[in-house]
């Protein structure tokens, strides 16, 4: 594997900086208190309305407004595939931002990481479904 930063990489630096930049920007605005994150949420998810279970989405404002917060466990529990999104960005860009810097030791962008937060994604929906069957 050569130590060049391909067109795949520099897509994902530039959506991980977006991410950082999104976070870092709603951090800010949180705190100085121009823009205030809730957890009341006037419109309800559509898929737990009809069927009465959770979509693979279900916490993810929750989850976020935890982590503006800085409510690392709370996040984690409302929707874990939220904070895992935050860390792959933050070590993705991190890294490389280094690396363009020193020009060598890229991180590279690997499938594994998609399929990760996939099964994050379906595992947290899979538990807290299983969580309401079972009362």
């Amino acid at each position: 594997m050569t130590d060049s930063f391909e067109k795949i990489d520099r897509i994902f630096y530039i959506l991980s900086l977006i991410v950082l930049g999104g976070f870092i920007g709603m951090f800010i605005l949180q705190h100085i208190g121009i823009f205030t994150l809730t957890y009341n949420i006037e419109f309800p998810c559509g898929f737990h309305s009809v069927t009465g279970f959770y979509c693979p989405g279900c916490g993810a404002s929750h989850s976020l407004t935890s982590l503006i917060e800085l409510h690392i466990i709370d996040s984690i529990l409302y929707n874990p595939f939220v904070p895992y999104v935050f860390m792959c960005a933050l070590i993705y860009a991190s890294v490389n931002t280094v690396a363009l810097i020193r020009k060598k030791h890229y991180l590279h962008f690997r499938m594994l990481y998609a399929y990760i937060g996939i099964g994050i994604l379906l595992g947290q929906w899979i538990i807290k479904n299983i969580l309401i069957l079972i009362g």
